[in-house]
């Protein structure tokens, strides 16, 4: 098997390859639809049946009134999960198959064709249940769909109904033996977190009566605020007189450091709080005093003037009062920074007690909030518990009823399996696909020519002319054929591609027998004649001759008697029943049919008739099988090849043209033969050609617009 270069897998026409194969597709399409039809009928038939119910959900467990808040209304995904899997479980399918109440051993109503083992029965019935929820569109069901299936109808209904009734039983034991103990166990939890409940209360109250908090958190929330309010107030006004006091201090030190004159200056010209005890108005006095004593001296008192004397002394009585004043401001500070830090630390202290007042207060009330959150789920607990309770008896008749009843399982109509629209589909689409594979396939393998560009690209020869399939001899049919226009343009392609008139000897070969070659050369010889052409047919053939039958000639004297005695070429030349057409037969065979071609009686007898007659053709053995064709080659002018459409692989064909180029021969081209132009659209519009200028379409076509014209009344010149 060789593969297709990209260019070759381009060109596959995919059509053309269906209809090239067409037989073997319709086989592997029949024995497919077979196949499929006998499956059908040996596969034993299998019904199935289905009912329809609604699954209640089980209320009963305290833990489940506790996760669903009583009674609660949205579906249980766990629980309806579970019950897929309860319905198919061995416990139901034994109450189904039946148990015989006095032995306990199983009556097996729907195991018993499913082997001896028990055990192993049940898990085979298991196979032929099946168990979904039905649901449409995202609406939530909780309907449940049991399928049963079963070679017997009946046995198909009557499984379905009862696995179902035997899944309300296993439901209802169940529950009854859940029943008892599940209001006991209510009874008890009720009573545990009432007691809970109290207990909690007695807390809360203690711890109401010690915090002086409400028994609700309703204000809760507020008093907390308020009280941390309150607490960041006094945190403000702490910080607010802490930072005045430290300016104070910083103030107080800078005066002490200085001295009389720094500070009675200070205190003339600084706005702090501070009592200047009449300092100021002891150095206005001094300042006035000492200015009258100037204004004195310089009026012409002098200095032991008794007014000066007085003056002098009462400044110094001044002076005196004023350093007593200034040390009164030293020790007013002095005091003053004194008690400033008594306060600092009172505030200090006070802050301190509140900060611990406000903790303690923030830890009662956190307690005391936890006891009641506890209070209203204990509560909440208790009422939840106590209407779990109150609603049991009321849950018993729900409880009684495990499933509600949809639908029953009817007897089926037909078998559910198997289907044979299915099967049948299927086998036949099978059977196209491996039917087209097959060709597909075939297609691949096939190297033989399909298309003259196949014969132009791998032999690198022009494609002469296309001879439909199925083509008879035309000296019996007659050159008026649509067939024979394919030979016409073989014969004008011959004329073109010769050089010169005198290159008219013209050997047909082929790589094998059967390829049409014989046939070929007598129509062209035919038509060749028809158009003038002196025409000789010589069979070379000198292994197994044919031509002469054609003519109904004695092949007793042809070729070999020729070459292998004196006889002249007038002795060995028939002429035919059609004009300008001879034929000179292949004669008795020889035992050594290579050495005879290869002598120069041959070579003299070819330029002999090519100086008699305008063409020559030279009809020889297949060139794959004997040397014949060869030998014959390097003697004539050219040679044709006749290549079968679809039969010889490229290869051989190669080595058909490497044959004749080995001993010197010229090859002129190659006709393509037997081609299936009706079915094989590469060549279609060979046959539409062929038909449309034969010599009888002509003459009908001529005929028809003769009758036409006397048909026709004659025109008017003026018409229009």
């Amino acid at each position: 098997m060789s593969s297709f270069d990209e260019e070759n897998t381009q060109s596959i026409d995919y059509w053309q390859v269906i209809r090239n194969h067409w037989g073997i597709i319709l086989i592997t399409l029949i024995l497919s639809v077979v196949t499929a039809f006998v499956i059908t009928t040996l596969i034993t038939p299998t019904y199935e049946a289905s009912t329809r119910f609604v699954v209640n959900e089980d209320r009963l467990t305290t833990a489940s009134f506790r996760a669903q808040g009583g009674l609660a209304e949205q579906r249980d995904i766990a629980f309806h999960g579970n019950q897929i899997i309860v319905m198919r479980s061995e416990e139901v399918l034994k109450i189904a198959d039946g148990i015989d109440p006095k032995t306990g051993a199983s009556l097996r109503k729907f195991s018993s064709g499913l082997g001896q083992d028990t055990q192993k029965a049940l898990e085979r019935l298991k196979l032929s249940v099946q168990v979904e929820m039905v649901s449409e569109g995202i609406a939530q069901s909780t309907v449940y769909e049991v399928r049963t299936y079963h070679s017997d109808k009946v046995k198909a209904k009557d499984l379905a109904n009862t696995l179902r009734d035997s899944y309300e039983l296993y439901r209802r034991r169940s529950r009854e033996a859940e029943r008892g103990e599940t209001y006991d166990n209510q009874i008890t939890d009720y009573k545990q977190a009432e007691q809970r409940k109290e207990d909690l209360f007695e807390e809360l109250k203690e711890s109401s009566r010690r915090s002086n908090l409400p028994y609700t958190a309703d204000n809760l929330s507020d008093l907390k605020n308020e009280a941390k309010e309150t607490f960041e107030l006094k945190r403000v006004q702490q910080i607010n007189l802490t930072e005045s006091i430290r300016q104070y201090e910083i103030e107080a030190a800078d005066v002490l450091k200085k001295n009389d004159r720094e500070l009675l200056a200070y205190l003339e010209t600084s706005n702090a709080i501070i009592n200047k005890s009449g300092v100021s108005e002891l150095n206005r006095e001094i300042g006035e005093l000492k200015t009258g004593r100037s204004a004195d001296i310089l009026g012409g008192l002098g200095e032991s003037h008794p007014a000066i004397k007085l003056k002098d002394k009462i400044v110094a009585e001044k002076e005196e009062d004023l350093k007593i004043s200034l040390a009164d401001v030293r020790e007013s500070i002095t005091q003053r920074l004194e008690l400033e830090k008594s306060k600092k630390e009172g505030i200090e202290e006070t802050i301190s007690k509140l900060a611990e007042e406000f903790t303690d207060y923030t830890k009662r009330y956190t307690e005391h909030e936890r006891l009641i959150e506890e209070y209203n789920l204990a509560k909440a607990e208790a009422g939840a518990l106590k209407f779990a309770g109150d609603n049991t008896n009321r849950q018993q008749i729900y409880l009684n009823n495990p499933i509600k009843l949809v639908s029953s399982a009817t007897l089926p109509e037909k078998p559910y399996s198997p289907n044979v629209i299915l099967i049948m589909g299927v086998g036949t689409a099978a059977g196209l696909v491996f039917g087209l594979s097959i060709a597909f396939l075939l297609e691949l393998m096939d190297t033989s020519v399909k298309t003259m560009e196949d014969v132009e690209r791998y032999l690198g020869l022009p494609v002469l002319a296309v001879v439909p399939q199925d083509v008879g001899l035309l000296h019996e049919l007659g050159g008026n054929t649509p067939d024979a226009e394919a030979y016409r343009i073989l014969r004008t392609n011959i004329e073109f591609k010769r050089k010169s008139t005198e290159d008219n000897a013209i050997n047909v070969v082929s790589g094998g027998a059967g390829e049409g070659k014989s046939t070929t050369l007598m129509n062209l010889a035919y038509v060749s004649a028809q158009g003038g052409y002196t025409t000789l047919i010589v069979d070379a053939d000198l292994r197994r001759p044919r031509l002469h039958t054609y003519f109904g000639l004695s092949n007793e004297v042809g070729l070999s008697h020729y070459l292998t005695t004196d006889a002249k070429l007038e002795n060995v030349v028939s002429k035919t029943s059609t004009e300008n057409l001879f034929f000179m037969s292949s004669g008795q065979l020889p035992t050594d049919a290579a050495s005879i071609l290869n002598s120069r009686r041959m070579t003299d007898m070819i330029s002999e008739v090519k100086q008699r007659f305008d063409l020559v053709l030279i009809d020889s053995p297949p060139i794959l099988g004997v040397s014949d064709a060869s030998v014959i080659s390097s003697e004539v002018d050219h040679t044709m090849i006749v290549v079968q459409h679809r039969k010889l692989p490229r290869k051989l064909l190669q080595r058909v043209k490497q044959s004749v180029e080995n001993v010197g021969g010229n090859i002129i081209g190659v006709v393509l033969n037997n081609v299936d132009v009706r079915s094989d659209t590469e060549y279609q519009y060979y046959t539409s050609y062929y038909t449309y200028y034969s010599p009888e379409a002509v003459k009908e076509a001529e005929a028809a617009n003769a009758k036409k014209t006397v048909a026709e009344p004659d025109q008017p010149d003026d018409a229009y």
